[in-house]
């Protein structure tokens, strides 16, 4: 992503208009102004264009961190109050190989064998088990290996080939 921001180049001359840079340049001519006193945080903030709350936000990541402090970040969350534990997964999955049981037996099942374990709802449980499966690598619970016409059932043998 590129930033412009205009240069002091008069109206009419032959050069651009423009000049680009890139934010983590920005960022780096921030910090060396702000170091000097020479501006304030809102003057600063007005010359780079960005909002008062950023430049603090620049300001306390490079005191803290230093220059690597004004790399871009990941926005992805630390953590997801969605996300089911392996290990919750693994029992479920055990469960249902097992048993064969839907959701609610499980469930069930599963509150009275372990009753410190927080369990996710009924409908967490039934829905996911093909994705869970995949996601553990559990083949029994994919569908696209093992139709649901054929889950529980013994197979039948081939017919014999006919006499030549």
């Amino acid at each position: 992503m590129l930033w412009v921001t205009l240069s002091g180049i008069s109206f009419g001359e032959t050069a651009m208009p423009w000049q680009e840079t890139d934010p983590m340049f920005e960022r780096l001519h921030f910090a060396p102004d702000l170091a000097s006193g020479r501006w304030t945080m809102t003057e600063l903030c007005t010359r780079y264009r960005i909002s008062r709350n950023t430049g603090h936000k620049w300001r306390d990541r490079c005191l803290s961190l230093g220059v690597r402090g004004l790399e871009e970040h990941s926005r992805v969350p630390l953590s997801s109050p969605h996300v089911i534990p392996p290990a919750t997964i693994e029992l479920i999955l055990a469960e249902h190989t097992r048993y064969g049981w839907g959701a609610r037996k499980i469930l069930k099942r599963l509150q009275s064998t372990h009753p410190n374990v927080v369990w996710p709802a009924r409908s967490t449980i039934a829905h996911p088990h093909r994705r869970l499966a995949k996601m553990l690598g559990h083949h029994a619970l994919d569908t696209s290996l093992n139709p649901a016409w054929m889950r529980g059932r013994v197979q039948a043998t081939p017919p014999l080939p006919p006499r030549p």
